[in-house]
């Protein structure tokens, strides 16, 4: 009987938990990461390309730095990721990387990175940035990439969609055949970026989808 009072006394001290379970929203891509590249000296490094890398090292955005050096990576998930920086060469290698960066992006802000690296090796040619609005068309499929912005149809650009985490899809609407693919008339906020060292193609950097659809005869016209 008294051992049997001890382990009635231990129930009551000590009762069963039980699991709450609690529904948490999604992570938003409210973050951001803003900085400088310079070199080892303090002076301005043309074409550097500054990625943020995730798991597995696993590039999820990638932005081309202003002539000053300055860049901005928004639309990001709050986590830590380290920044890759690269510089584009006038060599059929493209690039090199030529520095690391560890940053924490926090929800609805923008952290501060400034870097400095080696700039030996790196094409210091000038370059356009031209950013924000940007309408063109598209053409996408087997080795096929190429976007013509209606500014100027003597550019050609190869595209990259930023934001993306590994496993996830960008979602295209119906468009028309086009050669090995399909074509859209598209509106995009983001920036085109070139030419590159050794090509003279360009690279548009989609920010945000503004209209992506079938092209008509009359798009680009003013």
């Amino acid at each position: 009987m008294r051992d049997l009072l001890m382990v009635v006394l231990v129930g009551l001290t000590y009762p069963q938990r039980q699991a709450i379970c609690v529904a948490q929203e999604p992570p938003r891509r409210s973050a951001g990461i803003t900085g400088q590249v310079r070199d080892a000296a303090g002076g301005q490094l043309k074409r550097a390309n500054v990625c943020v890398l995730g798991e597995r090292r696993h590039a999820l955005a990638c932005v081309m730095a202003d002539t000053a050096g300055s860049f901005r990576i928004d639309s990001l998930y709050p986590d830590s990721y380290t920044l890759q920086v690269e510089c584009e060469t006038n060599t059929r290698g493209y690039s090199k990387i030529v520095g690391h960066r560890w940053v924490e992006a926090i929800a609805h802000a923008a952290a501060a990175a400034d870097i400095k690296v080696p700039s030996s090796g790196c094409d210091q040619r000038p370059f356009d940035v031209i950013r924000g609005e940007i309408a063109g068309h598209w053409a996408s499929g087997f080795e096929l990439d190429d976007f013509v912005p209606c500014q100027d149809t003597t550019k050609h650009a190869w595209v990259e969609r930023q934001g993306l985490r590994p496993g996830e899809v960008w979602t295209l609407p119906a468009g028309e055949d086009y050669r090995a693919g399909t074509r859209w008339f598209v509106r995009w906020r983001g920036a085109l970026i070139g030419p590159r060292g050794y090509s003279k193609r360009y690279r548009m950097v989609v920010e945000d989808v503004l209209e992506m659809r079938v092209p008509k005869a009359e798009d680009c016209r003013p």
